[in-house]
């Protein structure tokens, strides 16, 4: 009878197993000696050929003990491209979702739709999220539109999670940093330094005195080292390189607050997490362009609450809708389909809208006079213009007569007859 015979398989069961530490025989110190000299799938083979228990196991054990032994002591590693939804799924899973709000995959996903994210757009995003939503925008659009990232603070610390995406020169120069001082003032009177010393360069750039005064004391050195000396030279004059690569192409922070200013956003996406979300939303709101999407995302339901009932009641946005993000992993084996044991309760909360015109995108009932140049306006059945209305015509149009259970009332409410 082989191992794989389904009636042998059924007289074998766990009942009499039991897990006390004795059923393997190889110690601690051979397999410590192992992993330095033999495979992952080596080890693994003597785990089960020294084991007691393994032949009493039934298949479906003797399949996740081999598979328990697999992932101890032979790991494997996939190498995938990144992009926002293989970050986000790496960072929601192995490190703390706190630090990120608890932000999906899916999550994200719909965020992007939602804002109507395409190439081409003009998109303003405040985050919270070390820049994970302003770079998931800007691979997105692909190096086409403009991405207005506001941050708070002397500077912008969110270099880190671009790199990790690996962009191109072209998709890089779509983000623009914008400080929020620069966007709440109106009126920015300072002096461009930056945009100054910009103009004042010229290329190639000449070597400044301090690198001049690195690269003779670096010739300095032994013959010996000489080829260390020229790596570090080549290393050093690329970072020089590189830096004022980016000085001569990057536009200044008054620029970036002056192209922003220039035209609505086609969008407006808020992940915030320490500030006010509805007073952010109040200086940040004229910066979209009518019938344009925003979207606010926060992890707690009340914030997004208090900005829903906001937007309602000063007609400032139609189409609102509050959700919740959820979702349900499940494991899709053979006979073995059912929902993940371990998944995440909530991921988020979001709130959708359309912006309304100040001044047209008001739902205003007309007055009485405006109502009767309509109708004087329209046509009858023969084609014919409607006559204006009289003032007597129209007090005996009001004059309406409703006749129930024999009683005949005016429409002023006074009783006729009975």
């Amino acid at each position: 009878t082989t191992a794989d015979d389904p009636k042998q398989d059924k007289k074998r069961d766990n009942r009499h197993i039991v897990d006390n530490n004795t059923s393997q025989a190889l110690a601690q110190n051979t397999l410590l000696q192992m992993k330095k000299t033999s495979t992952g799938s080596q080890i693994v083979q003597r785990l089960v050929q020294n084991s007691a228990t393994f032949r009493q196991k039934t298949d479906f054990s003797r399949a996740k003990y081999i598979a328990k032994k697999q992932r101890k002591y032979q790991p494997r590693c996939r190498l995938v491209q990144c992009n926002a939804n293989t970050i986000s799924q790496a960072i929601f899973q192995k490190k703390d979702p706190k630090k990120f709000s608890s932000l999906r995959p899916d999550t994200l996903a719909q965020l992007l739709a939602y804002s109507n994210i395409t190439a081409g757009a003009h998109v303003l995003v405040w985050e919270e999220l070390h820049g994970m939503i302003t770079a998931s925008i800007a691979e997105r659009m692909a190096g086409y539109g403009s991405v207005f990232s506001l941050y708070t603070g002397q500077q912008v610390n969110y270099h880190e999670m671009l790199q990790r995406f690996n962009f191109s020169f072209a998709v890089q120069s779509t983000i623009q940093w914008v400080h929020l001082g620069d966007v709440l003032d109106q009126d920015i009177t300072e002096k461009d330094l930056e945009a100054a010393d910009r103009d004042a360069m010229t290329w190639p750039c000449a070597l400044q005195d301090h690198t001049r005064r690195y690269l003779q004391s670096a010739e300095l050195c032994p013959p010996k080292h000489e080829a260390r000396r020229t790596e570090k030279q080549e290393a050093f004059l690329e970072k020089r390189y590189a830096r004022f690569t980016r000085k001569l192409t990057r536009p200044s922070p008054q620029e970036c607050a002056s192209n922003l200013k220039a035209r609505p956003c086609d969008s407006l996406l808020l992940v915030i997490r320490q500030y006010d979300i509805q007073e952010t939303l109040e200086g940040l709101l004229p910066y979209l362009a009518p019938s344009c999407p925003l979207v606010i995302f926060c992890e707690y339901l009340e914030p997004l609450t208090q900005c829903f009932q906001w937007l309602q009641d000063n007609q400032l946005a139609i189409h609102l809708h509050l959700m919740s993000t959820w979702t349900r992993e499940y494991q899709v084996l053979p006979g073995r389909t059912h929902p993940a044991m371990n998944m995440s309760q909530n991921g988020g909360f979001v709130l959708t809208g359309i912006k309304l015109d100040t001044e047209l995108g008001r739902n205003q009932e007309p007055d009485e006079e405006t109502l009767q140049e309509i109708r004087a306006s329209l046509p009858t059945r023969r084609g014919k213009k409607r006559a204006p209305i009289s003032e007597g015509h129209q007090k005996k149009k009001d004059r309406k007569v409703f006749k129930s259970s024999g009683d005949t009332r005016e429409s002023n409410g006074k009783t006729a007859t009975r």
